[in-house]
């Protein structure tokens, strides 16, 4: 970054063998907006997404989804069922282990706004199958909703599905538009894939919209950190 405050255009002038090695330890388990102690959170600060899964409009309008317990069923083959965790069913349901149910029991099911509550919790505590499965719920009981297409989006970049990120990622810009935040998720996805030239892309775009956004920055500066480390006769 120049004395200006600004970005250079080296950012995206990078030698892919050397950045790889270099974001291999350093995004290692990085997740932004958290307390990470790690060592780059210390050079950095907050790096990686800007925010995971905020539920939208669509996702706090209560949908009231119950399912009447049959002969044969446990909470466990009704968790099954719905693709949630038992756990968090049972704790919807204030049922106590060891989660013994009823014949008749009305058993109701997590609506959007409280798995997209679970999936960031899961996602916040590294936990990105659990997170994958809650923001899959959402979009299942509310699928215009933008957050939770992009929690599900960052937790698919986490589980290394870059296919299945960049259908979600697709559908939350469809829905919410090309804003900062979700560029910069945009961006840190792709740097997670090794493709810098369109982290570089979205990143600066993102940077133009909201300049002040410390995760941003903080990502640029991890780009262009890379670049100064692939310089003739700086490389270790």
């Amino acid at each position: 970054m120049d004395g200006g405050g600004r970005i250079p255009a080296c950012v995206g002038v990078l030698k892919k063998s050397v950045m790889a090695a270099f974001l291999a330890s350093a995004l290692s388990g990085c997740i932004a907006t958290q307390g990470d102690q790690s060592g780059i959170f210390a050079r950095y600060g907050p790096v990686g997404v800007d925010s995971v899964g905020q539920p939208g409009k669509t996702a706090q309008r209560r949908t009231k989804v119950v399912h009447r317990v049959r002969k044969g069923e446990t909470l466990y083959s009704i968790s099954r069922k719905y693709r949630i965790e038992r756990a968090a069913l049972a704790d919807y349901n204030d049922i106590s282990k060891p989660y013994t149910i009823r014949l008749g029991q009305r058993v109701r099911i997590p609506d959007a706004a409280y798995s997209i509550q679970q999936g960031r919790k899961f996602y916040r505590n590294g936990e990105y199958g659990l997170a994958e499965s809650h923001f899959r719920w959402a979009v299942e009981m509310q699928s215009k909703d933008p957050g939770a297409w992009i929690g599900l989006a960052a937790s698919y970049d986490r589980l290394r599905r870059f296919d299945l990120a960049s259908r979600a990622y697709d559908r939350a810009i469809k829905l919410a538009g090309r804003t900062p935040s979700l560029l910069n998720n945009l961006g840190y996805s792709y740097m997670l894939r090794g493709d810098y030239d369109m982290a570089r892309k979205e990143l600066l775009a993102a940077y133009k919209m909201d300049p002040e956004n410390p995760v941003i920055r903080n990502n640029l500066k991890l780009l262009y950190s890379s670049w100064q480390n692939a310089k003739p006769g700086r490389r270790t």
